[in-house]
């Protein structure tokens, strides 16, 4: 019974043991065709690369007002944006705007925006376009927008006008005004743009005066003279000349906001803000001028600007009962104001950078001759019949004759002013005695006529 129970198991295993001496040895594992089958898997392609290209503006492209910027990116962003900015020569971000990409997320895109520049000085500048993960930059430049309105005056207008013109400033006389120092000699007064001339200087308007110094201070006589001394002294300083701004007028200057002295290329002087009015009343956004005083090294040229500019931080307009108040302390709210314009520096219109920088860039050269450009400048006027001589002397011959209140165009005068020369209206210039023509301030501003 046991050997009937061992028996079958044990058949078992010699059957299991026959089977494996019968099967034949295993075949050796081809470890080197798995690895040739290994090696020519296909791989894993990379990502791609985020890249940005501009093709519009070209590398070192001059730009004036206005970038248009084209270009395209490889993969568009989540927010299918991208940021450009503008950085001047001055490493500072004058622009930052955001330029909307064409594309779907992941895919590529193409941009295009046109950016509006602020004022930057002429020179180099660089655009930005940037993405979350990828820049490139690409560098323009800011040409001087150069202008030479006369012989002689040559200034960049970047930021302030497109064009400048010069006309010729007629004699003012002190006689016409009891106000000190009211008058000017004739000079140069360089307009801009589409503006004109008007019958009577007005602060208020955009020019620029050149003015002859000398002959600017032969208008006055005693303590005028002095005074006019002092303000020159003054703005060679850098200093703001009190309450006075030359050429005077009926408008009064009510304060001195943000004043800093400043260079041009042929001497100096200060600038400020103020405002220009006739009566009490707030300062509005609209209401300011920029104003800069000057005088040449040489001091042969007196300069003069007034640019009116506008304020974001004043207010353009109050009600009846803000008037009333400005009114009960008027000088300690010109004190406030002059205070908060100070701290807004930046938030007129043109930029003061850009008033500056064109006052900075005024040249003056020898060509310049205040006599010829304004040949219409010094005018007077015969008080009795008056002959007209051919040199400067009752000896010279008469060469023709003047009536009483009759006008004529002054040129030069002898050394101690007794005799005047003066264009008739044919172009022939003669000699007059200074006791028939009037006003006296008009000969003494006269250049002494060569010998």
């Amino acid at each position: 019974m046991l050997l009937r129970r061992l028996s079958a198991p044990l058949a078992l295993w010699l059957w299991a043991a026959g089977c494996a001496a019968a099967t034949p040895p295993p075949m050796p594992t081809i470890v080197p065709t798995l690895h040739l089958l290994a090696s020519t898997a296909t791989p894993t392609p990379e990502p791609v690369r985020q890249m940005i290209g501009v093709t519009e503006p070209a590398p070192g492209e001059q730009v004036s007002e206005t970038i248009v910027l084209v270009g395209e990116i490889s993969l568009t962003p989540l927010e299918q944006q991208l940021t450009a900015r503008v950085i001047d020569n001055r490493n500072r971000a004058v622009l930052t705007q955001t330029v909307p990409v064409d594309g779907k997320p992941g895919t590529r895109g193409v941009f295009s925006r046109s950016l509006t520049l602020p004022f930057v000085l002429p020179g180099v500048l660089t655009l930005e376009v940037s993405a979350p993960d990828a820049v490139v930059q690409v560098g323009l430049s800011v040409p001087a927008r150069l202008a030479a309105p006369a012989p002689g005056v040559q200034l960049t207008l970047n930021g302030v006008a497109q064009e400048a013109r010069a006309y010729p400033l007629d004699l003012v006389a002190p006689e016409r005004s009891w106000l000190p120092l009211f008058g000017h000699p004739p000079g140069l007064q360089i307009l801009f743009d589409a503006d004109k001339p008007s019958a009577r200087f007005d602060p208020r308007q955009r020019q620029l005066l050149i003015l002859p110094a000398a002959r600017y201070r032969a208008l006055y006589t005693g303590a005028e003279v002095n005074e006019f001394d002092a303000h020159l002294e003054a703005i060679m300083q850098g200093v703001v000349p009190g309450r006075t701004v030359l050429p005077v007028s009926d408008w009064e200057p009510m304060l001195a906001a943000t004043p800093a002295p400043l260079r041009f290329a042929n001497g100096r002087g200060v600038r400020w803000v103020t405002m220009f009015t006739q009566q009490i009343q707030p300062v509005l956004a609209n209401s300011l001028t920029y104003v800069f005083q000057g005088l040449s090294e040489d001091k042969q040229y007196f300069i003069a600007a007034f640019i009116p500019v506008t304020s974001t931080t004043l207010p353009s307009e109050v009600t009846r009962a803000q008037r009333e108040q400005v009114r009960m302390d008027y000088r300690r709210y010109l004190t406030n104001v002059a205070r908060l314009l100070e701290h807004e520096g930046g938030s007129f219109s043109p930029p003061l950078e850009a008033l500056d920088a064109m006052i900075a860039s005024l040249t003056l050269s020898e060509s310049l001759a205040l006599d010829s450009a304004a040949p219409g400048g010094a005018f007077l006027q015969a008080t009795a019949r008056l002959n007209v001589r051919a040199g400067p002397g009752t000896g010279f011959a008469v060469i023709g004759q003047l009536a009483p209140g009759e006008r004529m165009r002054a040129l030069a005068r002898t050394t101690g002013g007794d005799w005047v020369q003066i264009a008739l209206p044919s172009g022939q210039r003669g000699w007059v005695n200074a006791q028939y023509v009037s006003p006296r301030a008009v000969i003494r501003s006269l250049p002494v006529a060569a010998p």
